[in-house]
C-alpha cells in the first residue's frame, strides 16, 4: 500500500504592490474508497486571513482565505501525506460492452444520479460535438465491444495518433480545435476523452491530482520537479468509477493521486484568485512527489491543519 508525501508550491510575484487578494484553493487530496488523506498542511507567505473550508457540489475540499496585507508576492504551500491502494481493473472481469453501457443509462432507472449527472457538456465539453469527432467516438466505441476495451483502443489511439505538446494549445483551447491539431496537454486529453465518452452517452468526469514520476535510470530524483496532472474517471454499470490517463495510455493504479474531481478544468483549477492591483504578474509553479518508505510509520491522525497549528 503506497503513501506519498507531496509538495505543492505556488509562487505568484505581481509587478506592483497588491493592497488585497482572495484565493481559492483545491489542494488536499480527497478520501474515496482507494485512497486514504493521512494529514495536510498549508501555509502561506504572507500569512493568511479568514481561513474557511467547505465541501464542494463534486464532493471536493476547497479551501478559500484572504492576504490583507499589502504584498508584492505570495508562496502557497501545500503538503500531503496520502496512502493509495487502487490496482488496474480486470477488463475480463468487466465484459459489459458498450452497447449494454448506452442502453443502461438511457432506460435503466437504477442509474446513479451521481453518474448521470456527467451526461452532460460543460463550458468546456460540447453538448453537441461535430460530426468528425461524433464519427471518431463511434468508430472506438462499438456496440459490441467490451466497454473497457474501448477505452484502452482509445488511450492506444492517442498514443499513437497525437502529440503531446506544450505550445500547441493554451488553456482556453477547445476540444474540437485540439482534435484538428493532434497536439496538447494533459488538459486537452482529458477534455477531449470526456467529449468521446459523452458524445457516446457514457458518463465521463475530470480528475485533476498527481502522478509519481520517476528520474531517468542513475539520476536523482529532483525535488520540485513533478506537476499537476489531469486525467478522466468514467462510470461502469454496475461496478463504479474506473480512472484512466489517456496522457500516458494506462488505468490509473496507485501511482495516481487524486485531489479533485468535475465536470472540466474550470470546476477544478487547483489555485486561483482576485487581486486588488498587482497588474500582471509572474508564476511558477513546483511540485514533489515522493514515496514514502513505510506506511505503517505514518500518523494516521486524519488531520488538516493550517500554518499556525490550529486543526480544521
Amino acid at each position: 500500500m503506497p503513501l506519498y508525501s507531496i509538495q505543492h508550491i505556488t509562487r505568484y510575484h505581481y509587478y506592483y504592490p497588491v493592497s488585497v487578494s482572495h484565493h481559492a484553493v483545491y489542494l488536499e487530496p480527497m478520501d474515496l474508497p482507494y485512497q486514504k488523506k493521512q494529514r495536510s498542511r498549508l501555509t502561506t507567505t504572507p500569512l493568511f486571513q479568514d481561513y474557511r473550508q467547505r465541501t464542494d457540489f463534486f464532493g471536493n475540499t476547497l479551501g478559500l482565505f484572504s492576504i490583507q496585507e499589502e504584498h508584492q508576492s505570495l508562496t502557497i504551500t501545500a503538503e500531503s501525506v496520502v496512502d493509495v491502494f487502487r490496482h488496474v481493473p480486470d477488463i475480463d472481469a468487466l465484459p459489459i460492452t458498450c452497447g449494454e453501457a448506452v442502453d443502461y443509462f438511457q432506460s435503466s432507472r437504477s442509474a446513479p444520479l451521481e453518474a448521470i449527472q456527467y451526461l452532460f457538456g460543460s463550458s468546456r465539453i460540447p453538448q453537441d460535438p461535430n460530426d468528425a469527432l461524433r464519427n471518431y467516438a463511434r468508430a472506438i466505441f462499438a456496440p459490441a465491444k467490451p466497454l473497457l476495451q474501448a477505452c484502452l483502443d482509445l488511450m492506444q489511439d492517442i498514443q499513437h495518433n497525437f502529440v503531446f505538446d506544450a505550445q500547441a494549445t493554451t488553456v482556453d483551447t477547445a476540444v474540437e480545435t485540439f482534435f484538428e491539431l493532434r497536439r496538447g496537454v494533459c488538459q486537452d486529453f482529458a477534455h477531449f476523452v470526456i467529449t468521446v465518452m459523452t458524445a457516446m452517452g457514457i458518463p465521463a468526469k475530470y480528475v485533476s491530482g498527481y502522478i509519481l514520476t520517476m528520474p531517468p535510470p542513475g539520476k536523482p530524483r529532483l525535488e520540485g520537479a513533478d506537476a499537476s496532472h489531469a486525467w478522466v474517471s468514467i462510470y461502469v454499470p454496475e461496478h463504479g468509477w474506473i480512472d484512466l490517463d489517456p496522457t500516458n495510455n494506462l488505468f490509473c493504479a496507485d501511482q495516481h493521486i487524486t485531489v479533485a474531481c468535475g465536470r472540466d478544468f474550470d470546476d477544478v483549477s487547483l489555485v486561483r484568485g482576485a487581486v486588488t492591483g498587482g497588474g500582471a504578474h509572474d508564476l511558477a509553479v513546483a511540485v514533489t512527489v515522493k514515496p514514502v518508505a513505510d506506511s505503517a510509520t505514518s500518523q494516521h491522525d486524519n488531520r488538516s491543519s493550517i500554518d499556525d497549528g490550529r486543526t480544521l
